[in-house]
């Protein structure tokens, strides 16, 4: 059962993310400006490019997080019809370890098994395991 604001959620397109007030490129070339000023005080100086590093962090740190906003709206969106593939996945029957066992040990005797990276089948002449000479 799905909650009605999961489901009005899961309707909704999914949010973008707006523009910072100032881009990133011009926070860093202020900066860069205000670290080769040499007619301020030091204080202030530092305090300045403190604050840019945190807008700098802050505008990134947003623009990721709409990014995974965006990516979960979509994987929200698919959910309905993951879970209706996984569930016909979990209704199939299993086949009973036996039967496997069996036809593995026919598809041996047979000669039926490809030696990986090979790409030819094994005859019964080549069983050791790192042999894989052409036939």
């Amino acid at each position: 059962m799905i909650l009605p604001e999961v489901q009005a959620q899961q309707a909704a397109t999914p949010p973008s993310t707006a523009a910072p007030a100032m881009p990133i490129a011009e926070l860093k070339s202020r900066r860069i400006a205000i670290e080769s000023m040499t007619d301020i005080d030091s204080t202030v100086k530092t305090e300045s490019l403190n604050y840019i590093d945190l807008a700098i962090t802050y505008i990134e740190l947003a623009f990721s997080t709409g990014k995974k906003t965006n990516e979960i709206s979509l994987l929200m969106q698919t959910a309905p019809e993951r879970l209706k593939i996984l569930q016909a996945e979990l209704k199939k029957p299993f086949t009973a370890p036996e039967k496997v066992a069996a036809r593995a040990e026919h598809r041996y005797q047979m000669g039926q098994f490809t030696v990986a990276g090979c790409g030819f089948e094994c005859r019964p002449w080549i069983r050791v395991a790192g042999d894989c000479g052409k036939p």
